[in-house]
């Protein structure tokens, strides 16, 4: 049985684990970003399962237990996708564990269906406002400068899931935020 999750059911979720307020705010932010490609890719013919992305967007960050300054001890979506297991929500789990810019580090772990790229996408678009990729990217590196390389690489592929996205969808990623309000 697929569990069906609404925003408040999400908050009471992410308040659960001790998400803090401001990570709460992003992950609605991301769910709404996210939401909104799907039905746009759906509306498209790509078949996406909206319900589970949003349900995996809302909850995307449960595992996050403040700011990890350490490339290493930042583990939160292994973190998150343990949580979500054990609370049953064992798809949007699969998702959460491909949002990570790490995902792209390798083959195995990158994004492969529609649901694990929107989410993943959506996520690097969003903080206090819809941010490019270059932003994102140029804020990984300077928290992580020692990983500037690999960080270069992954965003590369990370812009090949954006060009696709927005290839179907027929408008520039630059306009997102026309459609989205964060």
């Amino acid at each position: 049985m697929i569990k069906i999750l609404t925003e408040n059911k999400a908050i009471g979720l992410l308040k659960k684990y001790n998400v803090r307020e401001k990570k709460i705010e992003h992950c609605l932010n991301v769910a709404k970003i996210a939401k909104f490609l799907a039905e746009k890719l759906k509306e498209k013919g790509v078949r996406i399962d909206v319900e589970t992305l949003y349900t995996a967007a809302l909850l995307h960050d449960i595992g996050d237990k403040g700011r990890a300054d350490e490339w290493d001890k930042d583990r939160h979506c292994e973190l998150g996708v343990e949580i979500l297991r054990k609370e049953g929500y064992t798809k949007a789990a699969g998702i959460v564990s491909r949002h990570n810019i790490r995902a792209f580090f390798s083959e195995q772990s990158s994004p492969k269906t529609w649901e694990e790229k929107v989410l993943n996408y959506a996520d690097k678009r969003c903080k206090r406002e819809i941010i490019s990729m270059d932003e994102k990217e140029e804020r990984h590196i300077k928290k992580f400068p020692e990983k500037e390389q690999e960080i270069k690489k992954a965003y590369s592929k990370a812009e090949k899931v954006e060009e696709e996205i927005f290839d179907i969808l027929g408008i520039k990623a630059e306009d997102l935020g026309k459609f989205v309000r964060i």
